[in-house]
């Protein structure tokens, strides 16, 4: 009886131990499958944050089409790369790395060449409104005193550039426009009065002269005239001296053009003609002490 009482207490306790031994070997496998589902899990996180870096820069435009626009989306592919830990960026490809940092660059490059036509768009503007300054500076009554604005205000604005040109305003040009189109009519205007004025200047002149050549014709016909009337005066003048003294005849009319003596048979004295204009006059003395007489007055 003790025997078998000794053998059923060492079965039981090797019944015991057994299930000891195996819910000990449970508890083990139960945590090596939960850590296995850990570590399946973290590669799953893993590969999850990896892809979605990958996916986020597969997305992007191809380098040489990326635009400003695409800064946004490009960040946001630093962001997630730089959030993943050293185990899931070893799963992002190096090229994808690549991809992002090419991305990066162009971002830059862009941004660089949009500083760049920012200023230069900040210049072009400035030149502009000074031209467009000048510009506004001609008077709205354009007169050809304001010809010199007008041309200092085409000079500014030929001067510049063609994008320059894109910030003048269209009521500037067509300011500018309108005046030269102004100065030219004025010009016109002027040079037709000054045609005009110098066409009458010597149509005055032209008459001028035709009264003064009228005026020397009419001049010269009196003076003829007069002449001629002198001439009739001096011979009548001259007739009524017949049987005077000479001298009082030439006191009277004036001295003989020429005298001739004639040979004087009838007397002693000595005898002469007298010529003038149209007529001549014969003069006669008795004796060398006796005056000149005049004998006849004849035209020509």
């Amino acid at each position: 009886m003790g025997n078998w009482v000794k053998r059923t207490a060492i079965i039981l306790m090797c019944v015991a131990m057994a299930f000891s031994a195996a819910a000990c070997n449970s508890k083990q496998k139960e945590k090596e499958e939960a850590e296995k589902a850990k570590q399946e899990q973290i590669k799953q996180e893993n590969e999850a944050a990896a892809n979605a870096f990958i996916g986020a820069v597969e997305a992007l435009p191809k380098s040489d089409e990326l635009k400003l626009k695409d800064e946004t989306e490009v960040a946001g592919a630093r962001e997630l790369y730089d959030a993943l830990t050293d185990e899931q960026k070893e799963l992002v490809p190096s090229e994808k790395v690549t991809l992002l940092e090419e991305a990066e660059r162009k971002i830059e490059e862009l941004k660089e060449k949009k500083a760049e036509r920012d200023a230069e768009k900040k210049e072009n503007k400035k030149a502009a409104k000074q031209a467009e300054d000048v510009i506004n500076g001609i008077p709205d009554n354009v007169t050809l005193d304001a010809e010199n604005a007008v041309i200092q205000a085409r000079a500014e604005y030929n001067q510049l550039t063609d994008d320059q040109k894109k910030f003048v305003s269209q009521k500037a040009i067509d300011k500018l426009t309108n005046a030269e189109g102004k100065i030219v009519e004025l010009k016109e205007a002027q040079k037709k009065a000054e045609e005009e004025k110098a066409k009458k200047e010597e149509e005055k002149k032209k008459k001028a002269a035709e009264k003064k050549k009228s005026s020397k014709k009419n001049d010269k016909k009196k003076d003829s005239g007069k002449k001629e009337e002198k001439k009739q005066d001096k011979y009548s003048i001259a007739k009524k001296y017949v049987g005077k003294k000479a001298s009082a005849l030439i006191a009277a009319i004036g001295k003989p053009n020429k005298k001739k003596k004639n040979a004087n048979c009838a007397t002693d004295g000595e005898e002469y003609i007298y010529y003038y204009d149209g007529f001549y006059v014969g003069v006669l003395s008795q004796d060398m002490d006796s005056p000149l007489i005049v004998q006849n007055v004849t035209k020509n």
